[in-house]
């Protein structure tokens, strides 16, 4: 798989996928639903407001998308203590976070502001490719009006 982006190819990973892509190619990003830092975070299947970050990929999105959240992850990025055992890559760049506040739509969630303002869908470069990590499932059944068109983003990247 390393091979195949670092070639030129482009993987999309979703949630656990997501999570395993970035232990692979050791990207500099910490996965604060899970970590030591969540606290006591939890969002067991809730909807949650995302806002896109302006670039080409999210061009003509709406300034707000609804998008279904279960044992999901949001990242933010390393700082350079943490990345000390990590190689010095560029940050992977930020194209949709979770809202910064009025962030749960619907449901239940504890402690939105573990993800609140962090990274749900980044694109990082890896040798001549390109690697799009969803932190949410973007096709999850019928929450994916508004996000499922993000997968099509991502492949043609």
């Amino acid at each position: 798989i390393e091979e195949f982006v670092r070639g030129g190819g482009t993987l999309v990973a979703i949630e656990s996928a997501a999570r395993w892509t970035v232990e692979l190619f050791d990207l500099p990003l910490i996965d604060v639903a899970r970590d030591k830092e969540a606290g006591e975070f939890s969002c067991p299947g809730s909807v949650l407001r995302a806002v896109p970050v302006a670039d080409a990929l999210t061009a003509g999105l709406a300034p707000s998308l609804a998008l279904f959240f279960s044992g999901s992850t949001a990242w933010r990025a390393a700082t350079k203590d943490e990345r000390k055992e990590k190689k010095e890559l560029p940050a992977p760049k930020v194209l949709l976070e979770y809202a910064p506040t009025r962030t749960l739509l619907s449901g239940w969630i504890k402690e939105p502001e573990r993800i609140a303002g962090r990274a749900a869908w980044l694109r990082a470069e890896h040798g001549q490719g390109r690697v799009h990590l969803f932190g949410f499932s973007p096709h999850y059944r019928s929450w994916s009006q508004q996000t499922f068109g993000l997968l099509f983003r991502a492949v043609l990247d």
